[in-house]
């Protein structure tokens, strides 16, 4: 399975406000869209101001890359709002996550999670809101 993390602004898809869950967006699919299939979960991260940059939320890959206007886009459905949202600060204290190019790469919406690194993200999200995963 592949894990995606996918970066938003406060301006633009912010899952602390929308969609509503259970609801499908349309996502710009930049980098890594030959891996993204249907099923796949999809952390949410809000870049910006440090009391609100972290994750908060997940979701789950709803179809394969599409072009429109241009753009290569994915649909995804938000499933779980993490509330409160895992910090940046806590999540880089975390030795296996704190190299994670999202606290390097400063432009993009699409990132790669590591097999070592899914399950790590997993333990900062209290229990009641973790997605379920046949493999770990």
């Amino acid at each position: 399975m592949t894990v995606f993390l996918f970066q938003a602004t406060a301006d633009h898809y912010d899952p602390r406000r929308q969609p509503a869950l259970g609801s499908t967006i349309s996502w710009r699919a930049q980098r890594y869209r030959s891996l993204m299939q249907p099923g796949e979960l999809v952390f949410f991260w809000v870049a910006g101001q440090e009391g609100e940059r972290g994750l908060h939320g997940w979701g789950r890959i709803v179809s394969g890359p599409y072009k429109e206007a241009g753009d290569f886009r994915v649909d995804v459905r938000l499933e779980c709002r993490i509330e409160p949202h895992i910090p940046a600060s806590v999540i880089r204290a975390n030795p296996v996550l704190r190299d994670h190019p999202i606290f390097t790469v400063r432009v993009g919406s699409n990132f790669l999670l590591d097999d070592d690194e899914v399950p790590a993200l997993l333990e900062l999200i209290p229990t009641a809101q973790r997605p379920e995963l046949a493999h770990l």
